[in-house]
Parts: C-alpha cells; structure tokens; sequence
C-alpha cells in the first residue's frame, strides 16, 4: 500500500531547488538512529516508536534503519520487526537484507593501518574497527569495553592487535568518551583518502573513500525497485546529509548538524510524531 503526503517547499538548500515539490508517494523511510529515534544512548526503542514501525510495515511501506551502529545491535534495538526490515550499518559500509550482506565497503589495509595508528597514539580517545559481523577492540580503559558491549549492545571482539584481525576492514571510528569531537582534525589528516563523518558525540567515523548512508541506500532501492523520489529521510548528524539530500521528503531533527537544517524539507523535535503522521496520512 502506498502513502501520499504533501512535502513542504525545500527551504534554502540550493541543491534542493530544481528538485520536483508537491506530493511524495511514502515507499520506504530511511531513519538515522542515534540522535533521531534514540536519545542519550538509551539501550531500548521505546515501545510506542517500535509499534510505529511495525504498522507502517503492516501498510506495506519499508522501513530501513540507517545507522553508525553495527547490524547485531541494530539487530537487538528493533528486536522482531529486524526479520521485516533492511538495514544500512556502519554508517553505509555495509548493507543487509534478509540477514544477508547486499553491499560493502572496504578500506584498503594500509590507510586502514595508518588511520588505526594515529588514534592510538593519542592519548584520550579508543579505536574501534568494524568488520562486515563483528567490531574489534583493545580498549585503553576497560569501560570503554563495557560501554560497546552493555550499553550500544555491539558484538565487540577483544584483540591484542586490531591491525592483525582476519577480515577487511569497513570501518575504523574514533571515540572521546569525554568530548565532542571536532571531525576537522582527522579530515585534515586523511580526509583527501577515505570519507570522514561526525557519527554524533564524541564519535568520528572514517571509511572508505566515497562511502554514506546514501550510496548503500541506493543499493537496497535497486534491490527493491523504489526510486529515491518515493522515500523519506530522517537525520540529525553529518553522516546523514547525502542520504537526506537523495530523498523525496528530508526532515532533520530541530537540534541537528545546520548543514542538515538547511538542505531539509522541513524539522521536527519528535520523529515518532513524524512516522505516525505518515502511518495517518
């Protein structure tokens, strides 16, 4: 079944200007999730946003959450409505449907050394390397350990070199667990070799070059047969800006990245709110 709602006239985004205005027909909603239906880490969705979801399911439209997170604990947020969804991991590394790997990034091993040396050999930050499964730690401080695996619900492997594990890397994050972070400093360092996004606080993700939410959107729409007209983006966070700028009906969060203010169609303080306005329409 699909939904009809009318898009507001895009406000100021000059990319945004010759794009078609007026009604959007709802296939698919792609949704950041830290930040935009989650808030302060909090380890469960609440009850009232996973019964959204699950009509909006039941009326035929796909929903696909779009997240920094690996696929495990995307997997235990959305607990048994993740058999019905996509999902876009990783912050567009990887792709899964059905459970199954439909797209993937992969970082060349020798930027992916380089990167994991300079985190290290700072002094108040961790590193994390993300496989297409599993994600790798040597954690500096132990609550670092602690706060992936009980709080972010990661399947986190601990290794005595994250440079040595087995599979290609996708990902290679760093996180100030007392701190914004400013992703200026690492693009000045690595940015003319892979694609570097703020993943909300404290967090910088880098991966490989020309890597977003959008361009692993794009792969489930093939798979799926929507046109990017036909869907509508939720984010609040840099690495969100492709994938809103590629949708028919973009809404940031009211406390967002201003660069996600001004291409958006329009904000909202409450995305639940904003799916169930879909579910009514």
């Amino acid at each position: 079944m699909l939904i009809r709602i009318e898009a507001l006239p895009a406000r100021i985004a000059h990319s945004r200007e010759s794009r078609k205005k007026g009604t959007v027909v709802v296939e698919l909603i792609a949704c950041d999730v830290d930040g935009t239906l989650l808030f302060n880490y909090d380890p469960e969705l609440p009850t009232s946003t996973l019964e959204v979801i699950g009509s909006l399911l039941d009326r035929g439209i796909t929903f696909v959450p779009a997240s920094g997170r690996a696929y495990d604990s995307l997997c235990k947020l959305f607990g048994p409505l993740a058999s019905r969804m996509p999902f876009i991991a990783n912050n567009g590394t990887v792709a899964y449907r059905n459970g199954e790997v439909v797209f993937r990034s992969i970082m060349e091993r020798e930027l992916g050394n380089a990167l994991i040396d300079t985190i290290v050999a700072s002094g108040d930050c961790e590193v994390l390397v993300t496989g297409a499964r599993t994600s790798y730690v040597h954690p500096k401080d132990p609550g670092f350990l602690d706060f992936m695996r009980n709080t972010l619900g990661f399947d986190v492997t601990v290794v005595d070199d994250v440079k040595s594990i087995d599979e290609p890397f996708t990902k290679i994050s760093v996180y100030y667990p007392s701190r914004v972070v400013d992703e200026r400093y690492w693009t000045e360092q690595f940015g003319n070799r892979c694609s570097i996004a703020s993943a909300g606080f404290g967090w910088v993700d880098m991966m490989p070059i020309g890597t977003s939410k959008a361009r692993a959107l794009r792969a489930v729409l093939e798979l799926l047969d929507i046109a990017p007209e036909n869907i509508v983006a939720f984010g609040d966070a840099r690495n969100d800006l492709e994938m809103l700028q590629m949708a028919g009906l973009s809404i940031a969060m009211e406390a967002a990245d201003p660069r996600l203010i001004e291409i958006a169609d329009r904000t909202t303080s409450d995305a639940e709110s904003e799916l169930r306005k879909i579910l009514l329409s």
